[in-house]
């Protein structure tokens, strides 16, 4: 008797899950960057075909999303997906000299475009103890009311530490903003109720109270915290070089100015020295921590 065939298909974990889509968006988001010099390239070349003006808002708008995916923006794989799937429509028009079809593509993308611009980061304040009950809370009800398309990613900014226990190191997870979520959102009426709302959240961070609406963490420290708890492989390019001065933001050093001695851009941090107590001391610190001298 033939033996029954069975699955040996593996779920993913969560960790494997996770990877897997990192690895995804990274693929997407080279992709985008290759298609996005490519279309400008071809732009260049089809002057006699495709008036100037037009030429140069559809580089303009090139422009804007390449810089929306450097700053993290842009970063989700289906967000990579969509902006893919246009610039190959967009490649494929230009090289067809359909102008037609290219003023619909890029026109339809436009719009698209400007809805990503407007998704952004906030905090939102909870109990201490409780923020990843908040956030399943805060899921459930977006899943509920359908507002997925107005709210993305909830996020309790975690990072691993290691202890010693007994001789042995045991691994956990420690919250860095105790009290606190991120919320990526399009501040609609609608969403700002809906989180303000969810069981367990006392307020979002950054209103000033009576309906108003809160402001929204910069790219900076938004990029900053994803960095640091392993949720972004964007690049940082710093404005200063090897023998500027520069101010540092953070850390023990903070306030203190120092020299660029050497820059790595693959880590993203540089070495500074400083004068601390008449000698000079070097230190290591992340771009996102120094700011150039004026």
């Amino acid at each position: 008797m033939a033996k029954e065939k069975t699955d040996i298909t593996e779920e993913l974990t969560e960790e494997q899950e996770k990877q897997l889509q990192e690895d995804q968006s990274v693929q997407m988001r080279s992709a985008a960057y290759k298609a996005i010099g490519q279309v400008s390239d071809l732009l260049s070349k089809k002057q006699d075909n495709i008036s100037e003006v037009f030429s140069n808002s559809v580089i303009h708008l090139l422009g804007e999303l390449k810089e929306s995916m450097e700053r993290g923006r842009i970063r989700s794989y289906e967000d990579l997906l969509m902006a893919n799937t246009y610039l190959t429509a967009i490649r494929k028009a230009v090289e067809e000299d359909d102008i037609e079809d290219l003023e619909k593509e890029v026109t339809d993308f436009s719009k698209i475009f400007d809805r990503m611009k407007t998704r952004h980061w906030y905090v939102v304040n909870t109990y201490s103890g409780h923020e990843n009950r908040v956030k399943e809370n805060l899921e459930r009800r977006v899943e509920t009311m359908g507002i997925e398309d107005n709210l993305f990613q909830i996020l309790v900014a975690e990072e691993e530490e290691i202890e010693i226990r007994k001789d042995k190191k045991v691994t956990k997870m420690k919250n860095l903003y105790p009290g606190y979520l991120f919320v990526e959102m399009i501040m609609t009426d609608e969403a700002w109720y809906i989180v303000r709302n969810t069981p367990g959240v006392t307020g979002f961070i950054g209103s000033s109270g009576g309906g108003a609406k809160p402001f929204p963490v910069s790219d900076e420290e938004i990029e900053s915290i994803l960095r640091r708890i392993g949720m972004t492989d964007s690049k940082i390019v710093a404005n200063f070089e090897v023998g500027d001065i520069v101010k540092i933001l953070n850390g023990p050093f903070r306030g203190i100015e120092g020299t660029v001695e050497s820059m790595n851009n693959e880590s993203a941090k540089a070495d500074i020295i400083t004068i601390m107590f008449g000698r000079e001391t070097t230190t290591t610190v992340d771009y996102l921590d120094l700011q150039k001298a004026d």
